[in-house]
């Protein structure tokens, strides 16, 4: 379904999409197409200054179309992808490839000057000067959003570089582990599909995708200059144009992709896949040299893209933080203070089970809040993936286990397997079951104005057990973010 969206009184238009900037990448994608053309044309008779008249006049209703959807990724990428098609295709021509009468280039150099003249013009009838102005990007809510989202999805990566936090996995743990406490807006992803690749999947697959477009894409350039030299017929030359063309789309969808997370609309794909298969049909054009512009394409990709994996993966690690957060390859979450050493037997460790209606729905925002303010150093929390395969083997003893809300039976089973170790029940709800081993440190933390009718249950199990406790929360109901952390820091103290 379609949104509505605003650049101040502006509609941004969706053009049958969901959002503007998905309409703004598939513009982005088309434009190029009708910058190769034109170029590829002969341009020696007036039919055919005709028909590159028509083909500007098209390409500049594209541009218009771009320029109503205030899509500033958008913008960018087809000007980028622009810029370096005709500066590829300058200096092609200028090594002697192109050799066309000095009337036709004058009317190249008229056609981009009317391009760029339009574009200028486009740009300042739409308002879209206002959307890239300097003072309004440094205010932009959208803007500082994304650098906030993307600083945590490098340290993510960090966090977990070979497997990934899994699919669709990325914004909800983003928001839990790495968003600014001050922060409170939701995600589905990084807004950033190179980020959301490696965040989900892991590295090694990031690698293999930017592999892939860098082959590519020079490929598609390597092909133009194999086909472009003075020797070659000037349909070869043309077709090499229009490989060009090709991968200056595909350029195009791989710069829009870095604003936004593209790559799952799978409508998107059909430009850039269209364009893979005319770049990769320019092998037929070098009968002679195919297999040395394959080697030479794929010989700079790979290490191309190895260093730009290696520079997210380092970007990770320098970016700084105030908790170190550390996950198994099965989903388990380990939090201590930054700078910290890394807890062991004898230091303050503990288990949370956290349940959203006692700890809200950011609950990892809530025990990073834990970890600043312990007042001991060496304090970890380990949030597992599933209590029940939590096992002591291999991880050392915790002094505490602090289960919320409806997760009290995993905490009577977790204290089963460490004797001796404290049980903390914080707003349990639901009637109580007791395992078959009842353990004996056991302190029941209920809140001072019942919401669920648990309360005197617990309260009547509690006074059956002289050897467990139990406390009255200040605060309302469930919810006791309102007396976190100093709630636990009671429980500490009385236990």
């Amino acid at each position: 379904m379609e949104g509505v969206y605003f650049f101040g009184e502006h509609l941004r238009w969706n053009l049958g999409w969901e959002n503007p900037n998905q309409a703004g990448a598939f513009i982005a994608t088309l434009i190029p197409w009708l910058w190769g053309t034109s170029l590829s044309m002969a341009a020696r008779d007036w039919r055919s200054h005709l028909t590159r008249i028509i083909l500007l006049g098209g390409e500049l209703s594209l541009w218009f179309l771009l320029c109503k959807t205030y899509s500033r990724g958008a913008l960018v990428a087809a000007l980028l992808s622009g810029v370096i098609l005709s500066g590829v295709v300058f200096r092609l021509r200028h090594r002697g490839g192109d050799r066309v009468p000095k009337s036709s280039v004058s009317f190249d150099r008229g056609l981009t000057a009317a391009r760029l003249l339009g574009l200028v013009i486009l740009i300042a009838a739409t308002g879209f000067f206002a959307r890239v102005d300097p003072r309004f990007i440094s205010q932009d809510a959208s803007t500082g959003n994304r650098w906030i989202l993307w600083k945590g999805g490098l340290q993510m990566i960090a966090v977990s570089p070979w497997s990934g936090w899994g699919e669709g996995q990325s914004g909800i743990n983003f928001t839990q582990w790495f968003q600014p406490f001050d922060a409170h807006e939701r995600y589905l992803g990084m807004v950033n599909s190179y980020l959301h690749v490696a965040v989900e999947r892991g590295l090694p697959v990031l690698a293999l995708f930017l592999f892939l477009a860098i082959s590519l894409l020079l490929f598609a350039f390597s092909t133009a200059r194999d086909a472009m030299s003075a020797t070659s017929s000037p349909m070869r030359q043309r077709m090499a144009l229009l490989v060009l063309g090709a991968g200056s789309s595909i350029l195009s969808f791989l710069v829009a992709n870095v604003f936004s997370t593209l790559w799952i609309f799978g409508k998107l794909w059909y430009v850039p896949a269209i364009a893979a298969c005319i770049v990769l049909s320019g092998i037929a054009f070098l009968p002679a040299r195919r297999w040395r512009s394959i080697g030479i394409s794929t010989a700079l990709s790979l290490p191309t893209a190895c260093c730009a994996v290696l520079l997210i993966y380092l970007g990770g690690h320098l970016l700084p933080h105030d908790v170190e957060v550390t996950r198994t390859r099965s989903g388990s979450i380990t939090l201590t203070a930054a700078g910290a050493s890394k807890p062991g037997h004898g230091e303050k460790s503990i288990i949370v089970l956290p349940d959203s209606s006692v700890l809200g729905d950011s609950y990892g925002k809530e025990l990073r809040r834990l970890i600043l303010a312990a007042p001991a150093t060496g304090l970890s929390i380990h949030v597992p993936d599933n209590a029940r395969n939590w096992s002591p083997d291999s991880h050392s003893a915790p002094v505490s286990i602090l289960a919320c809300g409806d997760r009290f039976p995993e905490g009577f089973e977790l204290v089963s397997r460490w004797p001796g170790t404290s049980l903390f029940l914080v707003h349990p709800t639901g009637k109580p079951r007791l395992p078959e081993t009842v353990p004996s440190q056991v302190l029941v933390l209920l809140p001072s104005l019942d919401t669920t009718g648990s309360s005197r249950a617990w309260k009547k199990l509690t006074s059956l057990h002289p050897e467990w406790k139990f406390a009255t929360s200040p605060g309302v109901g469930q919810d006791i973010r309102q007396a976190w952390p100093d709630s636990l820091f009671f429980l500490w103290k009385i236990s």
